[in-house]
């Protein structure tokens, strides 16, 4: 069998029946030989693996390839190339058109630097063969191919920053495949905890202070429910069997941990495992879950170990700290929380740098033109590449804790990050945890009674007025009339937001009588949408 005929039937692997069959016709059409066959699969290697991250970015965000007609929204092959090497072209465009006839999400830019030249040799050498092969309407559109004729050293350094595929023609130094990472078994499930309820309900049921879950097992389709953490700066979205996805400043332009709103699968990009003998257990998935006034809490018991997850947002610090309190009566175990840092608006936008240090890993992204400045930072007793753990000896009793924190440049996350010691951490956990509710209403609904009581102001400050966020949605942006109307209805509980809130909706206001009807808050100044009617 040849190389291509093995190609065609590794396709029907690689996609839905439809997408393959499109494949398997576009080889024929362009007469698609064995090179342009694996130079494909090597991109699709590329596309679908995990964004490496670059070390070294300079240049501007993503205004830089807006310039070039570049969205920025999919996966970049980057192909750089000169005038004496032109014909090697035609092999990527190949294989580009094999991934635009699968219906994978991807733009290619082909860079060089001809200045000024009248002639413009290689631009036009490029456009002939995608005219060769019937295929110019892929030229300078969303998710297309586009020609960059590129003389700032920078703008080409942010597009090798984000490029999940990358090659120079001139160094003539060949595209090798990625060794291949098969994904690890899917950790096991721990047991929950028994809750004793105060009022059952479908799914869980109230409790004093707050509400629990420790039936999930039983409602495979059950909805997600999400609790909201945040406060002015800072905030993360947790539900009953995830840690969610965690913001600064914006639940949507500033993305710490991707957020996805998939009932089924979570956000997926902050992880809490331990391991014992090489079996991974997920910690959070199968446990039981109490939400509280400002916190959640969750218990579980696994391998001869009782595990307690503590997940608050201080008053006033920008960071998520996890407590873990592990009574391990079994063998030694390591505690790990693993975080996908992306630092944007989407994960789809790379640019991440790493820092590691043997108890914190710190993060910028360059690439995000909001906050380019910003610092994240993963701490704990010990850290690796994004994650961090500790240990728990055989017959030994432990508690220890991870932070997931942001300030706005890296020497104030340094310092943070050195202050959040186990003192400060209980400290402020304590403060959390004697929050009491301002108001406490008594009806002949007592479902309602304990909604009100536990859940409904915290929820609503945390929810509408700092996170601007939940699960299923991510907006982040302040709405006239939205944020107003939240604030009047506690307004005789909290008075001080309801002022602030007129303060910030009067500043969005316009001569003419209209307002933006809604807008983001950044440090450039408000952007939104200005509507002129009512």
């Amino acid at each position: 069998m040849s190389y291509i005929s093995k190609a065609k039937d590794r396709t029907f692997d690689y996609y839905a029946e439809k997408n393959a069959a499109a494949v398997l016709r576009s080889y024929g059409s362009i007469s698609a030989q064995k090179e342009d066959v694996r130079l494909f699969e090597l991109m699709l290697s590329r596309l679908f693996s995990v964004k490496k991250r670059i070390a070294n970015v300079s240049g501007g965000g993503e205004e830089v390839f807006w310039k070039y007609g570049v969205s920025g929204d999919f996966p970049i092959v980057l192909v750089r190339t000169d005038e004496t090497n032109i014909r090697k072209c035609k092999a990527f465009i190949k294989a580009f058109i094999l991934l635009k006839n699968a219906d994978i999400p991807c733009e290619m830019v082909f860079c060089f630097s001809e200045g000024g030249s009248y002639e413009r040799r290689i631009w036009n050498g490029l456009r002939s063969y995608f005219r060769e092969f019937s295929k110019e309407d892929l030229f300078d559109r969303r998710g297309g191919a586009f020609l960059a004729n590129i003389v700032d050293v920078s703008d080409f350094n942010a597009f090798r920053a984000v490029a999940d595929f990358y090659i120079d023609l001139s160094k003539n130094n060949g595209i090798r495949p990625r060794k291949l990472h098969y994904p690890k078994p899917l950790p096991k499930s721990v047991e929950p905890k028994k809750i004793f309820y105060r009022k059952k309900m479908g799914l869980g049921g109230f409790i004093d202070g707050g509400y629990g879950i420790d039936d999930k097992s039983s409602f495979h389709y059950r909805p997600v429910w999400s609790h909201v953490l945040a406060n002015p700066s800072f905030g993360t979205v947790v539900t009953e069997s995830d840690a969610g996805f965690a913001f600064a400043r914006n639940s949507s332009l500033n993305k710490i941990t991707p957020w996805s709103g998939d009932p089924v699968c979570g956000c997926g990009g902050e992880r809490l495992t331990f391991t014992e003998d090489g079996q991974i257990f997920d910690l959070l998935s199968n446990s039981s879950v109490s939400f509280f006034n400002g916190w959640a809490e969750y218990r579980s018991t696994a391998c001869g170990a009782d595990f307690t997850v503590k997940i608050f947002v201080p008053e006033s610090i920008s960071a998520k700290i996890i407590v873990v309190s592990v009574v391990n009566g079994g063998a030694e175990k390591t505690v790990d929380y693993s975080v996908d840092i992306i630092m944007n608006s989407s994960e789809k936008r790379g640019g991440v740098i790493r820092e590691i240090t043997p108890k914190t890993v710190y993060f910028t992204n360059p690439y995000n033109s909001i906050f380019p400045e910003g610092c994240s930072f993963l701490s704990g007793e010990k850290t690796g590449e994004g994650r961090a753990s500790f240990s728990v000896g055989a017959g030994e009793k432990k508690t220890s804790f991870f932070v997931l924190g942001y300030e706005k440049n890296k020497a104030c996350a340094e310092s943070l990050a050195a202050s959040l010691d186990i003192y400060t951490v209980y400290g402020e956990l304590e403060k959390i945890e004697q929050t009491r509710p301002c108001i406490k209403i008594r009806t002949p609904n007592e479902s309602l009674d304990l909604f009100y009581n536990t859940f409904l102001l915290s929820q609503i400050v945390n929810s509408r007025i700092y996170a601007r966020s939940g699960f299923y949605q991510c907006g982040g942006a302040f709405g006239f009339r939205d944020q107003l109307q939240d604030c009047i209805c506690i307004s005789s509980v909290f008075p001080r937001l309801l002022k602030r809130q007129i303060i910030r909706s009067a500043s969005r206001q316009f001569i003419e009588g209209d307002v933006f009807h809604w807008w983001h808050d950044l440090p450039s100044g408000p952007k939104g949408a200005r509507t002129r009617f009512s």
